[in-house]
C-alpha cells in the first residue's frame, strides 16, 4: 500500500508532538484516497532536529486555503488555527495559489525513530537480513542469472537516502529485513 513521507522542520514537529498542530499546510497534496498513512520526518535545521522519522499520522482529508485579495477563503475556518500559522503566513506561502491543509489524526509517536533507509518508494523487502532487495514484483527488480548471485535493482537501490523537499510517496511499512 502507498503511504507518504513528509519532511517537517523541528519547530513544527514540536507542535505536532504536543498535539497543538493538527493541520500541516503544503503547496501540493498526494493523489491518494483518504484516509492514508503519513510518516513524519524531522529535518535537521540549524543544529536542531533529529533527521529521523519519529512518528506517523493518518491524513483524513484536506482543507483548501484559496487566496482572495489580502486574505484567504476556506470552508473549515478552524483549520487556520489548527495549522498554527497566521493568515499572513499562509497568504505569503501561497503566493496567490491554493494551498492544502493536511488534516492530522491518529498521531502515533515511535519509541525508536526510523532512519530514511528504512523506507522505500518501490516496496523494498530485504532478503535474509541483507540490504539486498527481494521484491520480485517491483518493476526495477533484476534477477541474476546465477543462483549464487543476488538480484539487483535497476534504480541502484530503492531505499530512501535523502529526505524529500516536501513529501514523497513510499511503501507502507510492513515488509521488514
Amino acid at each position: 500500500m502507498k503511504a507518504v513521507l513528509i519532511s517537517i522542520k523541528p519547530k513544527w514537529c514540536d507542535l505536532i508532538r504536543r498535539g497543538c498542530k493538527t493541520v500541516e499546510v503544503r503547496k501540493t497534496c498526494p493523489k491518494l484516497e483518504v484516509p492514508f498513512k503519513v510518516y513524519i520526518y524531522e529535518t535537521m535545521d540549524g543544529g536542531r532536529g533529529s533527521g529521523l522519522v519519529f512518528g506517523e499520522f493518518v491524513c483524513t482529508g484536506f482543507d483548501v486555503f484559496r487566496p482572495i485579495g489580502k486574505g484567504i477563503s476556506i470552508k473549515r475556518f478552524p483549520a487556520l488555527y489548527e495549522s498554527c500559522l497566521t493568515l499572513d503566513e499562509i497568504v505569503k506561502y501561497a503566493q496567490g495559489e491554493p494551498v492544502y491543509g493536511w488534516q492530522i489524526s491518529q498521531l502515533k509517536l515511535y519509541e525508536e525513530p526510523f532512519k530514511l533507509e528504512d523506507f522505500s518508494r518501490h516496496g523494498f523487502c530485504g532478503m535474509n537480513g541483507t540490504g539486498v532487495c527481494g521484491n520480485a514484483d517491483c518493476e526495477n527488480y533484476q534477477p541474476s542469472d546465477n543462483y549464487m548471485e543476488p538480484p539487483t535493482c535497476a534504480i541502484n537501490g530503492c531505499t530512501l537516502y535523502e529526505a524529500p523537499q516536501s513529501w514523497c510517496y513510499v511503501e507502507e511499512m510492513g515488509c521488514s529485513e
